[in-house]
C-alpha cells in the first residue's frame, strides 16, 4: 500500500513544532553570545600587553576569500528565494552580502593583479584608503540588513521586476565603485586613525589599550556596530514570529546570531582595524566566526528548503493518488450503473421471457430439462450480475467486513436463505483479486448449501489474526460423507480459487450434523478490529 496520510501529516507537524521551538530559543541565545562576547572582550582589553595583531597572511587571505565566497552564495540563495517568495528581507539580504563580497574583490583583486592599487593595504604603507572602504561597506550592509528585517516585520511591499534588480544590485555597485575611487583617486581623506599610530598598531609586538583607540575610527565602528545590533534583534523577531510558517528559521536564527557577532567584529576594530593585508586580528577572528555562523545558517536553510520540498512533493504526490481514486469510483459508479440499467434488465427480461415456454401447449416432453437448465444458467448469471453491482458499489472506506456481509445478505435474500454474518476481525484492505475470489468461494458454497444441504441457519464468518485470514461457512444441514461424497465441479472450483491466491480451502462434514468449509489465505498488515 502507499504511504499513509497520517504519517505525512505527523512528519510535516513534527516539522513545525521543530521550527518553532528552533525559534522560540533565539533571544536566549542572542543574550548568551552577547554575555560571552562582552567577557571575552572585556577580558583581552583589560589584559596589559595583549596581542591584537598575529602576523599570519596566509589565513588572513583565507579569510578573506572566505568572506568573498560565502557572502556572494548568501547572495544567490536570497536572491533565489525572494524571486518565489518574495520576502522583503530576502531582497535586502542579496544587496547587503553583494556589498560585503564587493568589498573583499577591491582587497583580493589588487593583490592578485600585484598593483599598485594594493600599497594602501600593506603594512608598511597603511593607508587611510582601507579604512574608509571597510567602515563604507559595513555601513551600508549593516543598514541594508536593519531594513530588511524592519521591513519584513512590518510586511512591506516589495519592488518589482527591474527595481528588484536595481535595489539588489545598486548598493554594490555604488560601495565598489566609490572604493575604485578612493583607491585610485589622489584623495586626501580626512585620518580616522593617525597615519603614525595606525603603523604602529599593525607591528604584531605592539601593545595597545584603551587609551590609544582613535576617537573617529571608534565611534563609526561603535555606530556601525549598533545597526548590526539592531538588525539581529529584528531578525530574531522574524525567527520568532508565527505569521510564515515556511520561513527557513534556522537560517533566520543562525543569522540574527551572527549578527551580534558582527556587532561586536565592529568593537574589536574600533580598537585595532584589521582589514590589512598579512595580519590576523581579534576583529577578523570574529568576521571569520560571522561567515561560519552565516554559512552553517545556510545549510540548515538549504536542508529545510529540502525538507519543505520534500513535504510538497509528498503532498502533491498523494493528491494525485486520491484523484486516481476519486476517477476509478466515478468509473466503477458508471459501470455498475450499466450493469444495474443495462445486462440485469436485460438477463431478468430474459428469464421472464424463457419462463414463458412451458406454458406453450406443444411444447414437447424432451425441452422440458433443457428449459430448467436455461433457466438456472440465467438465473445464476442474473445472480453473478447482480452481485457484480453490489462488488462495485462498494464504499473503499467501508472495509472488507462490511463487503462481505453485503454480499453475503444480497445473495442469502435471492435464495431464500437464513444466513448469519459475522465479522469478528478484519485487515484493513485487501487486494482486488483476494477479495473477488473470496467473494466467489463464498457465494459457491452457499449455493451448495441451497442445493444440497437442506439447511435452516448458515453461518458465514470472518477472522483476520494478521497474517492469515480465515472465511468459514459453516451450516447445520444434513451434512454428507466426504470420504464417499463425488467430487463435483463446485468444490473443485472452489479449491483452485484458494490456491490461486496462495490459500487452502478445508471441508469438514459429518452426516446429519452439517458442513464447514474453511478458506484460509495470507494476507499482510495489522488488523483492523471491526467498530
Amino acid at each position: 500500500m502507499g504511504s499513509q496520510p497520517g504519517g505525512g501529516v505527523a512528519t510535516a507537524q513534527g516539522a513545525n513544532a521543530g521550527r518553532e521551538r528552533a525559534g522560540s530559543r533565539v533571544a536566549p541565545s542572542l543574550i548568551l553570545v552577547a554575555l560571552l562576547l562582552t567577557a571575552v572582550s572585556a577580558v583581552s582589553f583589560l589584559i596589559p600587553g595583549f596581542s591584537y595583531v598575529v602576523a599570519a597572511p596566509r589565513l588572513e587571505l583565507v579569510i578573506e576569500t572566505a568572506a568573498l565566497v560565502i557572502a556572494a552564495a548568501i547572495a544567490g540563495r536570497t536572491w533565489l528565494r525572494f524571486g518565489e517568495t518574495r520576502e522583503p528581507d530576502c531582497l535586502f539580504q542579496t544587496a547587503a552580502f553583494l556589498t560585503l563580497a564587493v568589498a573583499a574583490l577591491l582587497k583580493l583583486v589588487p593583490l592578485a593583479l600585484n598593483s599598485d592599487l594594493q600599497r594602501p593595504y600593506e603594512v608598511a604603507t597603511a593607508g587611510q584608503e582601507p579604512l574608509y572602504i571597510w567602515t563604507l561597506q559595513r555601513l551600508v550592509a549593516g543598514a541594508l540588513l536593519l531594513i530588511g528585517a524592519s521591513a519584513a516585520i512590518r510586511g512591506l511591499k516589495t519592488p518589482e521586476g527591474g527595481r528588484a534588480v536595481a535595489l539588489a544590485l545598486g548598493p554594490a555597485l555604488a560601495v565598489g565603485a566609490v572604493g575604485l575611487v578612493i583607491l585610485a583617486a589622489p584623495l586626501h581623506l580626512p585620518a580616522l586613525i593617525p597615519p603614525a599610530q595606525l603603523r604602529e598598531m599593525l607591528q604584531p609586538t605592539a601593545t595597545i589599550g584603551l587609551g590609544n583607540v582613535a576617537l573617529p575610527m571608534a565611534v563609526a565602528q561603535l555606530s556601525i556596530g549598533a545597526l548590526y545590533a539592531a538588525a539581529a534583534i529584528g531578525y530574531a523577531r522574524l525567527a520568532e514570529g508565527r505569521a510564515a510558517p515556511h520561513r527557513p528559521r534556522e537560517y533566520t536564527a543562525l543569522l540574527a546570531v551572527a549578527l551580534v557577532v558582527a556587532a561586536f567584529t565592529q568593537i574589536h576594530y574600533a580598537v585595532v582595524p584589521g582589514t590589512y593585508s598579512g595580519v590576523l586580528t581579534t576583529g577578523e577572528v570574529l568576521r571569520l566566526a560571522f561567515f561560519g555562523l552565516v554559512l552553517v545558517g545556510l545549510a540548515l536553510g538549504t536542508r529545510r528548503d529540502l525538507i519543505d520540498l520534500s513535504h510538497a512533493n509528498w503532498s502533491l504526490a498523494r493528491l494525485r493518488e486520491l484523484d486516481n481514486e476519486r476517477i476509478a469510483l466515478e468509473e466503477r459508479a458508471r459501470v455498475a450503473r450499466d450493469i444495474h440499467d443495462g445486462l440485469v434488465q436485460e438477463l431478468w427480461l430474459a428469464r421472464l421471457t424463457h419462463g414463458r415456454l412451458r406454458e406453450l401447449e406443444d411444447m414437447p416432453p424432451a425441452a422440458g430439462p433443457l428449459i430448467d437448465r436455461v433457466d438456472s444458467a440465467l438465473e445464476q448469471a442474473l445472480g453473478e450480475a447482480r452481485q457484480a453491482v453490489v462488488a462495485l458499489q462498494a464504499r473503499p472506506d467501508a472495509g472488507v467486513g462490511a463487503l462481505l456481509c453485503r454480499v453475503v445478505e444480497d445473495y442469502a435474500e435471492r435464495l431464500d436463505l437464513d444466513v448469519v454474518c459475522s465479522i469478528e476481525s478484519e485487515p484493513a484492505t485487501l487486494p482486488d483479486r483476494l477479495m473477488a475470489e473470496l467473494l466467489r468461494i463464498c457465494r459457491e458454497a452457499l449455493a451448495n448449501v441451497r442445493k444440497h444441504a437442506d439447511a435452516t441457519l448458515t453461518r458465514v464468518t470472518m477472522a483476520c489474526d494478521g497474517h492469515e485470514l480465515v472465511l468459514i461457512v459453516a451450516d447445520n444441514g444434513s451434512g454428507f460423507d466426504p470420504g464417499q461424497a463425488r467430487r463435483g465441479f463446485g468444490l473443485s472450483s472452489m479449491r483452485d480459487r484458494a490456491e490461486q491466491v496462495g490459500g487452502r480451502l478445508e471441508v469438514q462434514s459429518v452426516p446429519m450434523d452439517g458442513t464447514r468449509v474453511t478458506v484460509t489465505v495470507p494476507v499482510g498488515g495489522r488488523k483492523a478490529q471491526p467498530a
